[in-house]
Protein backbone atom coordinates (compact mmCIF):
# COMPACT_ATOMS: atom_id res chain seq x y z
CA UNK A 1 0.00 0.00 0.00
CA UNK A 2 0.84 3.31 -1.22
CA UNK A 3 -0.02 6.65 0.93
CA UNK A 4 0.42 10.26 0.93
CA UNK A 5 0.96 11.98 4.09
CA UNK A 6 0.71 15.60 5.07
CA UNK A 7 0.89 17.51 8.49
CA UNK A 8 -0.34 20.93 9.60
CA UNK A 9 1.40 22.88 12.64
CA UNK A 10 0.98 25.85 15.11
CA UNK A 11 4.18 27.50 13.35
CA UNK A 12 7.35 26.83 11.37
CA UNK A 13 9.96 26.77 14.10
CA UNK A 14 10.29 22.95 15.85
CA UNK A 15 12.92 23.62 18.01
CA UNK A 16 10.24 26.41 19.85
CA UNK A 17 7.42 24.61 20.55
CA UNK A 18 5.92 24.17 17.23
CA UNK A 19 3.88 20.62 16.95
CA UNK A 20 1.28 19.41 14.53
CA UNK A 21 -2.69 20.03 15.11
CA UNK A 22 -3.65 17.71 12.00
CA UNK A 23 -2.04 14.72 10.51
CA UNK A 24 -3.94 12.94 7.60
CA UNK A 25 -3.33 10.37 5.09
CA UNK A 26 -5.09 9.08 1.68
CA UNK A 27 -4.39 5.81 0.78
CA UNK A 28 -4.12 4.01 -2.99
CA UNK A 29 -7.88 3.14 -2.85
CA UNK A 30 -8.73 7.12 -1.70
CA UNK A 31 -9.59 6.37 1.83
CA UNK A 32 -8.96 9.34 3.97
CA UNK A 33 -7.96 9.35 7.40
CA UNK A 34 -6.73 11.53 9.63
CA UNK A 35 -5.92 13.15 13.32
CA UNK A 36 -7.06 16.40 14.87
CA UNK A 37 -5.99 17.75 18.11
CA UNK A 38 -7.41 20.62 20.22
CA UNK A 39 -4.90 23.56 20.44
CA UNK A 40 -4.41 25.11 24.17
CA UNK A 41 -4.98 28.70 23.33
CA UNK A 42 -3.29 29.77 26.00
CA UNK A 43 -0.09 28.28 25.10
CA UNK A 44 -0.69 27.30 21.65
CA UNK A 45 0.02 23.73 21.82
CA UNK A 46 -1.31 21.05 20.52
CA UNK A 47 -2.96 18.72 23.21
CA UNK A 48 -1.51 14.90 21.15
CA UNK A 49 -3.68 11.85 22.30
CA UNK A 50 -0.74 9.32 22.88
CA UNK A 51 -3.28 6.64 20.86
CA UNK A 52 -2.89 8.74 18.01
CA UNK A 53 0.44 9.02 17.49
CA UNK A 54 0.24 5.28 17.84
CA UNK A 55 -2.09 4.73 15.25
CA UNK A 56 -0.14 7.16 13.11
CA UNK A 57 3.22 5.25 13.21
CA UNK A 58 1.33 1.98 12.57
CA UNK A 59 -0.03 3.45 9.12
CA UNK A 60 3.29 4.45 8.19
CA UNK A 61 5.10 1.16 9.25
CA UNK A 62 2.20 -0.72 6.89
CA UNK A 63 2.73 1.62 3.80
CA UNK A 64 5.30 0.11 1.03
CA UNK A 65 6.21 3.79 0.64
CA UNK A 66 5.02 7.10 2.06
CA UNK A 67 4.27 10.25 -0.35
CA UNK A 68 4.94 13.51 1.16
CA UNK A 69 5.18 17.25 -0.81
CA UNK A 70 7.52 18.83 1.96
CA UNK A 71 9.60 15.82 3.24
CA UNK A 72 11.56 17.82 5.60
CA UNK A 73 9.18 19.88 6.81
CA UNK A 74 6.71 16.91 7.59
CA UNK A 75 9.37 14.33 9.09
CA UNK A 76 10.55 17.41 11.63
CA UNK A 77 6.84 18.01 12.74
CA UNK A 78 6.27 14.77 13.35
CA UNK A 79 9.45 14.06 15.57
CA UNK A 80 7.93 16.69 17.67
CA UNK A 81 4.87 14.38 18.79
CA UNK A 82 7.46 11.38 18.71
CA UNK A 83 7.41 9.87 15.51
CA UNK A 84 10.92 8.63 14.07
CA UNK A 85 11.14 7.95 10.12
CA UNK A 86 12.60 4.31 9.87
CA UNK A 87 14.52 4.06 6.92
CA UNK A 88 14.91 0.79 5.27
Amino acid sequence: MIISLDTETNGLDFWHGCQPYFVTTCDEKEQVQFWEWPVNVLTRKPIVQAADVKEIEERINAAEAVVLQNAKFDLAALSTIGIEWKEE
